[in-house]
């Protein structure tokens, strides 16, 4: 179970990565309010992997327009700005792309990154 998390505009995207190092990006909107209790299929994952528990959904980060994703492997981080976070937008319960060559396959955990306030 993962603990809410505030969403700061309707333009924002629902970040999801999987233990197989893919990232999928979908807009806030499509994920559904659920009576208490019920789940949300945010990220797709074959039923034998699922059940095999071979992949996992790592972890999930709500990201305002013009803020990054900073993508955490152990101690390496890696930053994905939001120009760079269209590569990977699709629908919700989607699959996902493979992560770019080079950057760690085993993200453990997400995080925004706001951009500083103009004025």
């Amino acid at each position: 179970m993962l603990a809410p998390a505030p969403v700061p505009s309707p333009d924002s995207l629902v970040a999801v990565v999987s233990s197989e190092g893919k990232l999928l990006a979908f807009p806030v909107g499509e994920v559904p309010e659920m009576p208490r209790g019920k789940g949300n299929k945010l990220y797709d994952i074959p039923s034998k992997k699922a059940a095999a528990r071979a992949e996992l959904m790592t972890a999930v980060a709500v990201v305002p327009p013009k803020a990054s994703l900073v993508l955490w492997s152990g101690e390496q981080r890696k930053v994905l700005e939001w120009r760079d976070l269209q590569d990977y937008v699709g629908e919700r319960a989607q699959r996902g792309a493979v992560l770019r060559r080079g950057w760690p396959r085993n993200i453990d955990r997400l995080e925004t990154l706001l951009p500083p306030p103009s004025g």
